[in-house]
């Protein structure tokens, strides 16, 4: 959310935060690490507007922890995305 404390002190320059890749804060990192060490792929594709904005710059920013946990995480502009049969993709562009 743009309320975020964490995406306020972003958008002042505040970057690696050590919290932000501590499986303690962010429970999600040990399970993505646990699954990924029991072989089960964990992937995900965001469809991202373009020009992107500022919060999904930041979110970008988030992911790296993830990806170092082992998450495969993709992005796809949603103009490259509107032939695609994907859930809630609005076609009317």
């Amino acid at each position: 959310m743009r309320s975020d404390p964490r995406f306020a002190a972003w958008q002042q320059g505040v970057r690696n935060d050590p919290a932000e890749s501590d499986p303690e804060s962010r429970p999600w990192l040990r399970l993505i690490a646990d699954l990924v060490g029991q072989g089960i792929e964990v992937r995900r594709a965001r469809i991202v507007s373009e020009p992107v904005s500022d919060y999904i710059r930041f979110e970008h920013h988030l992911t790296g922890p993830t990806v170092a946990a082992g998450e495969r995480v993709r992005r796809l502009p949603r103009r490259r995305a509107s032939r695609l049969a994907l859930p809630g993709n609005d076609r009317r562009r």
